[in-house]
């Protein structure tokens, strides 16, 4: 059988997950930057490789590229895009009364994807408002809901840094993202809102 290259990576996401992702023919060396698919694009950075039968490798998302400097300059823009989001989306929640406090928000690398955390005493019915903020932006957005402890925690660990969206890879600390999240609804590209349990 057929040997893969696969890639462990580390995601420079707010929740700042790691995975494996099948590498292919790419040629990547660990510490690099590199694009991967996992829900919508997203930056991340190569921490080791393994090799794997073909069955295997077939399961995994994909490595799509080594990082590009139009990359490495849409990211930083890309948090400070989502701090405008928040900062607009925590008008709308006052605006339409909601019951709920919203933590931080990002976009995937592609834009084509952008998810705002919140925490909330109860479940919050948002249809209305996904439904505003997928007609203001036009990409499918995710509400998702974290425990009100890891809020308190994550909002923490934003104060250290220059904003609410700050990951504790740019502010050095215990990732407060790194647990399960509680439930999430998401709004599909038409604008109906879908809901999906984490």
């Amino acid at each position: 059988m057929a040997e893969e290259k696969i890639v462990l990576v580390r995601l420079l996401n707010l929740e700042e997950d790691s995975g494996y992702f099948r590498a292919a023919s790419i040629a990547l060396a660990p510490g690099e930057r590199c694009v991967v698919e996992h829900g919508g694009l997203r930056l991340g950075v190569v921490t080791r490789f393994l090799e794997a039968g073909e069955a295997i490798s077939e399961q995994l998302e994909r490595v799509v590229r080594p990082a590009t400097p139009a990359d490495l300059d849409a990211f930083p823009r890309n948090l400070t895009d989502a701090e405008e989001v928040l900062s607009a989306t925590r008008e709308a929640v006052s605006r339409n009364g909601l019951p709920m406090h919203l933590v931080a928000a990002e976009y995937t690398l592609d834009r084509s994807d952008l998810r705002i955390y919140f925490t909330a005493p109860h479940r919050v019915d948002f249809r209305s408002l996904l439904r505003e903020l997928a007609a203001r932006y036009g990409v499918r957005i995710e509400l998702r809901q974290m425990g009100t402890k890891r809020g308190s925690r994550a909002g923490s660990a934003a104060a250290g840094g220059s904003s609410a969206a700050t990951p504790s890879w740019v502010n050095p600390s215990r990732s407060p993202w790194s647990s399960p999240t509680i439930r999430s609804c998401s709004s599909r590209r038409n604008g109906s809102p879908g809901f999906a349990a984490d």
